[in-house]
């Protein structure tokens, strides 16, 4: 295997040439790197937080019940403050820095071409896969039909409130925005909400009905 970072600071430097908000709109480049990688299915349990309000504090609250009922667990958020360690908690605590080079080399020598967004999140599964979590909490960055936590097979999907958020690249209005995130829903996987606007709700109900009958099965929404 090559060898391309040898330290943090190294691994920084490539993210800040990638581009903090570049953004190539696709699930392809994520699908190979999780196939390459082994995370088809990552070992562990995977909850995707999705929504225009409250993803962060919906997925910090659910990390810390996890971790209060005893389970390891992973946490990916974003964006960052200071640096993006921020992103990549294990049991409420950053990934350590020296951890990070050895699993960024297995990422550039799968699939290189990686965003910003999508490398972090690969980092973060890998990080989860080393530190034998139970339970991984992951945030979507943005939208949900194309966001690269979408790729990552879940056991539950979960959509805080959906409002006008990114309408340049996601919709003009409410039903259009949710609908993107509403992209997210997949066969087979439980999905919850908070409350919504009727415009989103409405959207929502209805992926997860259609989804749901796929598998002639009863609807996964409530």
């Amino acid at each position: 295997m090559k060898h391309f970072f040898s330290d943090f600071s190294q691994i920084q430097r490539h993210l800040d040439g990638l581009g903090l908000f570049h953004m190539d709109m696709g699930l392809d480049r994520m699908r190979r790197a999780l196939s390459h990688l082994g995370l088809d299915r990552p070992p562990f349990v995977t909850v995707q937080i999705l929504g225009t309000n409250g993803k962060g504090s919906t997925a910090a609250f659910l990390s810390s019940l996890c971790r209060a009922h005893g389970l390891r667990t992973g946490l990916y958020t974003s964006p960052h403050f200071v640096s993006p360690t921020e992103r990549i908690r294990i049991d409420d605590r950053p990934w350590s820095q020296n951890l990070w080079p050895a699993q960024a080399d297995k990422i550039m020598n799968a699939v290189p071409e990686l965003t910003y967004f999508e490398f972090l999140t690969v980092l973060a599964l890998l990080a989860f896969r080393q530190e034998q979590i139970d339970v991984a909490v992951l945030e979507a960055g943005l939208g949900g039909s194309h966001d690269a936590t979408t790729a990552v097979s879940a056991d539950l999907t979960c959509f805080t409130p959906i409002a006008m958020d990114h309408k340049d690249v996601l919709g003009a209005d409410i039903a259009a925005i949710a609908e993107d995130k509403a992209g997210a829903i997949r066969p087979g996987v439980p999905v919850c909400t908070g409350r919504q606007f009727p415009q989103a709700a409405r959207v929502l109900e209805k992926m997860a009905t259609l989804t749901a009958r796929r598998l002639s099965s009863k609807p996964l929404y409530s």
